[in-house]
């Protein structure tokens, strides 16, 4: 069978030791490894973000147990500077994960692995002002701009992921403007 739909699994951060994440979009490594262990007994796809946009396009078939990882931020335990646990997993076990990284806040450099792409979650508005999400009241020239920088560093423009799943019309123009194939939210 085809698939005629996708799950996309989306993580944040990860931890090796109780207590070691206060944060409630954090995941222990033990679960996340047993998840993919899952994966890959009952036989899914594990798919590259190039696959799931060609599949979105109709110019790829993909089986009915396909399904997408992906992380956002680029903070606790997703790169060599904060625990690394993703990396190491992920190429354990040959899978595919996306990380959608904030290039103001990570190094680029610190997430080098055929087994992770990673792809734009803006510059530098990925911030909480007076209670408001930056991408959701900027404008469109400054969501463009800071995209653009977002691009110069990560180079590629095929998926993104709005911070915290908020977004405006001037953030969706601004994507179609710059060539992005997909866009997540929540």
């Amino acid at each position: 069978e085809l698939a005629q739909e996708i799950p996309v699994l989306n993580y944040h951060f990860m931890y090796e030791y109780p207590g070691g994440c206060n944060e409630d979009i954090c995941l222990n490594i033990k679960i996340f490894e047993e998840q993919l262990k899952y994966l890959n007994d009952n036989n899914y796809k594990i798919l590259t973000m190039d696959e799931f946009v060609k599949w979105k396009y109709g110019e790829l078939e993909l089986p009915k147990k396909s399904i997408l990882l992906t992380f956002d931020d680029g903070a606790y335990g997703t790169n060599k500077n904060n625990g690394n646990y993703l990396i190491p997993i992920i190429e354990k076990y040959n899978a595919y994960a996306t990380l959608y990284l904030i290039t103001s806040f990570w190094n680029i450099d610190d997430y080098i692995s055929p087994n992770l792409e990673v792809q734009v979650h803006t510059h530098n508005l990925h911030n909480l002002i007076n209670n408001n999400y930056q991408m959701a009241i900027s404008n469109y020239d400054e969501i463009r701009k800071d995209l653009e920088t977002s691009l110069e560093i990560v180079k590629d423009n095929k998926s993104f992921a709005y911070p915290f799943y908020y977004h405006n019309q001037d953030a969706i123009n601004a994507l179609k403007v710059l060539g992005f194939k997909v866009s997540f939210v929540g």
